[in-house]
């Protein structure tokens, strides 16, 4: 099986440079190759990552000023075009466990489509309060997201060009929900990797993760789920039924006759939690 581990790399996260690279080159196996999309970095910089790698990667450039959601999708067909099999993700800003690419490789299995590891804090905190063993079907992302790009891998030997079209439809602000969603629809399942773990870094650069309240959060959450399910309602009647509960609740805060204050839900920072969707479905604010 031929192992590549993808990352987009760019200016913002430079200065986490270092950290990336020590984590890449402290893996206990070295059955893996380095695939890097360069956003914006200039030579001095590709050429500091090139001399302190390792492993010396290959390396795509972005020609065409590509938002961050297509340059994901052009790390999977480079990855595809190159002839391998698994791909595994990791940003640019995060470090990863010694073991996490050889615990993914260790716990392949065809009959997946993706796979995920622990998402953790530095202090070794785990990100999410739970993560299932399995990811099966539509349902269980459809509300939010607990597999990102910076905890995942990809068996490329699924991927086929028909699917490849629908990514490149995406213009997502959070690519790795759409991503995820798009093979679920598929009828793809992942599987939750036991001992590998990335080390997720909250900065002010972090399209998605951890908010705190506030009404600017809970409208971003609103107007990212009604684009998410906008880009996917063709596809699934599911995406078609939330995207018309999400733009009737947007229509009723614009007139004012539904004050998000009265759903929120105060106990969880995810950025996609402040909305209790059970209770606006009641209609109940109490």
């Amino acid at each position: 099986m031929r192992v590549a581990f993808g990352t987009v790399v760019y200016d913002l996260a430079y200065k986490y440079v270092d950290e990336y690279i020590d984590s890449l080159n402290k893996q206990d196996t070295d059955k893996f190759d380095i695939l890097l999309i360069n956003d914006d970095l200039n030579k001095l910089q590709l050429d500091y990552i090139l001399n302190k790698l390792k492993k010396k990667p290959k390396i795509l450039s972005n020609n065409l000023n590509l938002k961050p959601g297509t340059l994901r999708v052009k790390l999977i067909e480079f990855a595809k075009r190159l002839g391998y099999d698994l791909l595994i993700f990791g940003d640019f800003d995060d470090e990863f466990s010694q073991c996490r690419i050889s615990s993914i490789i260790k716990e392949y299995d065809e009959d997946y489509g993706f796979f995920y590891n622990e998402l953790c804090y530095f202090n070794g905190e785990s990100f999410f309060e739970y993560l299932p063993a399995e990811t099966k079907t539509i349902d269980d992302i459809l509300d939010y997201n607990y597999i990102g790009l910076s905890h995942s891998a990809l068996n490329l030997r699924v991927i086929e060009q028909d699917l490849m079209d629908e990514l490149y439809e995406s213009d997502n602000d959070v690519f790795d929900w759409y991503l995820f969603s798009i093979l679920l629809n598929h009828g793809m399942r992942g599987k939750k990797i036991n001992n590998g773990k990335t080390y997720y870094r909250l900065h002010e650069q972090n399209i998605a993760g951890e908010d705190k309240y506030s009404l600017e959060n809970v409208l971003n959450e609103l107007k990212i789920k009604i684009k998410h399910y906008q880009s996917l309602h063709k596809k699934n009647e599911k995406f078609k039924e939330r995207l018309e509960l999400y733009t009737r609740l947007e229509e009723m805060v614009n007139e004012e006759t539904l004050f998000l204050k009265d759903f929120i839900d105060g106990t969880k920072d995810y950025w996609w939690s402040k909305l209790n969707i059970e209770r606006m479905l009641k209609g109940d604010s109490n």
